[in-house]
């Protein structure tokens, strides 16, 4: 039942009925026959009000929007699903939609969800650094994993050039390589360049030869992609002793790879990635991961919504960096 359908049964008008439904009757005074009237009807056919109706009304909706780049990617999976358990616990609801790591997809799943009205969106953005889509908006944006240049948009995200360095260094100080592989995707974003420039930081503090390593770039942080852009190299190359992946989904593809066509995975390939799975301890291959502290982003996240929704939804932006640790398998 509708509120007009309501005001109408009980011979009142909307606004009338309106008062009553939200308690503000008596201050609008409005009788007490005509209260009693209306509670009457409402409790015989169960009316609800509409919360997306009054929260319209209220300048608000009580939904946040979430753009991820894959749904494959472990991390991002974590993280939405927290997310959508701590929104949900508060009284909102959490609307997803995925990119596929394409920028048009992007920008078209954020005017979708800014024409929902929602509150608040949250983005793992796949646009490159020199885009302006964001400062568009008056919704509060929040971009995390990785950076939205734009003024108006609060960051929570980990330093990928230091986090790259850290990874790198410890992998090079285990054993000397011959041949390094780096594979990374999408090499205009802002976090690709970052983890590409601490990687090359670390091979100049080791003073390592740049030529001794491939740098090859996917399509997409995916693992068809990235089993592509594996192929290809190997089709032209010989194995390398080492690989350093940018993204745990890119290794999930070299792996596949491996399986497809070897039908094994070389014990003695030494790997670095970035992200957590299950899958690194079941490999025989030794293995450091620079790893996310996902309860720290989900909290970060979560806090700093509520935050710009409870202030001016242009207040100064913020950066906040979380710091990745280093998980090592079979060494």
């Amino acid at each position: 039942m509708k509120l007009d359908e309501l005001a109408k049964l009980a011979g009142v008008s909307r606004t009338t009925a309106s008062y009553v439904v939200n308690g503000k009757a008596k201050q609008y005074r409005v009788s007490e026959k005509t209260i009693e009237r209306v509670q009457a009807l409402i409790k015989e056919y169960d009316f609800k009000p509409n919360p997306m109706a009054a929260g319209l009304r209220a300048g608000r909706t009580n939904t946040i929007g979430l753009i991820i780049p894959d749904f494959e990617n472990i991390s991002y999976a974590k993280i939405a699903n927290c997310l959508e358990t701590r929104y949900r616990e508060q009284g909102y609801q959490l609307l997803m939609t995925c990119s596929n790591d394409n920028p048009e997809n992007e920008m078209q799943c954020a005017k979708q969800l800014f024409n929902r009205q929602v509150d608040a969106l949250i983005v793992s953005t796949s646009l490159p650094s020199d885009s302006d889509f964001y400062q568009k908006t008056a919704v509060p944006v929040i971009g995390f994993d990785r950076q939205i240049h734009a003024k108006n948009v609060d960051n929570i995200h980990a330093d990928d050039v230091q986090d790259a360095k850290q990874l790198a260094l410890d992998f090079l100080n285990r054993q000397s390589y011959r041949r390094i592989l780096f594979l990374g995707a999408l090499p205009e974003l802002s976090m690709s360049q970052d983890r590409e420039q601490g990687f090359r930081e670390a091979l100049t503090e080791k003073n390592i030869d740049v030529n001794s390593v491939d740098f090859i770039y996917a399509n997409a942080f995916n693992k068809a992609e990235s089993a592509i852009a594996f192929n290809e190299f190997l089709a032209r190359n010989s194995l390398p002793d080492a690989i350093f992946t940018t993204s745990l989904t890119l290794l999930q593809g070299v792996l596949a790879s491996f399986v497809d066509l070897h039908r094994v995975i070389p014990e003695k390939l030494v790997i670095a990635t970035f992200g957590e799975s299950e899958i690194l301890g079941l490999l025989r291959n030794p293995v450091i991961a620079s790893v996310q502290n996902y309860h720290a982003i989900v909290d970060s996240l979560f806090l700093l919504t509520l935050k710009k929704l409870q202030e001016n939804k242009r207040a100064i932006p913020s950066t906040d960096s979380l710091q990745r640790t280093l998980h090592y398998y079979h060494w």
